[in-house]
């Protein structure tokens, strides 16, 4: 599946004539991967240790792979497991720096959930969620020699869902702000460990409500966001072309 799926990649073009190849960024092997059913982390390391040895021999290391974790640390990390967001959560069957030591996972990925993780309220998102951030940086940076940190997925629903309390607008841009100011703080973001962030989802104002999730950022609706994330965009540009010079 992978061989065929990468060769497609390689031969196939858009409308335009662009290769698809040309417009990957990287391999993404699996989203949100748990194996709560039988808790073993080792079987779900394992499978993604295989899953990137393929890609790696199909693409020719020519992209960068990574896993879209949520960042559940497993039960043997014992130096970590206090920054779970739940308990049980090491039952989940994932293993964060089990699976950021693969030779073949070039850089890691979390997501940014606690509204759905027993934290709802939107101060104790912003607060509790930069600690899950600055934790996976220090672990990449620790534990796991460096490897580049990317927050895959994160937001905050206005209006209640799943029980949670009523954010507003004003909330969702605090939380943008902290993640940008992550970003750019060399005193926290050494090495520039967390490369980018990206927000779930953006959306154009003739997109329907995506499943009635809450977490849609409308354009044009959030003004107050467009321009935090307008302006996270241009700080990352910046940055790349710092990185190239």
């Amino acid at each position: 599946y992978v061989t065929n799926l990468i060769n497609h990649c390689k031969t196939g073009k858009t409308r335009r004539g662009t290769p698809y190849f040309d417009l990957i960024h990287s391999w993404d092997i699996c989203n949100e991967p748990r194996n709560a059913s039988h808790q073993k982390p080792k079987d779900v390391t394992a499978w993604i240790a295989k899953a990137a040895e393929a890609i790696k021999e199909a693409d020719g290391g020519a992209k960068p792979v990574t896993v879209g974790l949520e960042g559940f640390y497993g039960p043997d990390d014992t130096d970590h497991l206090a920054g779970n967001p739940y308990s049980g959560t090491e039952l989940e069957g994932v293993d964060f720096t089990a699976i950021g030591k693969l030779d073949n996972i070039d850089f890691m990925s979390i997501h940014l959930w606690p509204d759905q993780w027993g934290k709802p309220k939107p101060q104790e998102v912003i607060s509790w969620g930069r600690d899950w951030i600055t934790g996976h940086m220090k672990v990449c940076q620790e534990n796991l020699g460096g490897k580049p940190l990317c927050l895959q997925e994160y937001n905050m629903a206005v209006g209640a869902r799943n029980g949670s309390s009523q954010a507003t607008l004003a909330d969702r841009k605090a939380l943008f702000e902290m993640v940008r100011n992550l970003m750019k703080d060399p005193n926290v973001n050494k090495d520039n460990i967390l490369v980018g962030s990206l927000v779930w989802m953006i959306a154009d104002a003739a997109y329907a409500n995506y499943d009635n999730y809450g977490h849609m950022v409308v354009r044009g609706r959030d003004p107050a966001s467009d321009t935090v994330l307008t302006q996270m965009c241009i700080e990352a540009m910046g940055r790349q072309r710092g990185a190239d010079s």
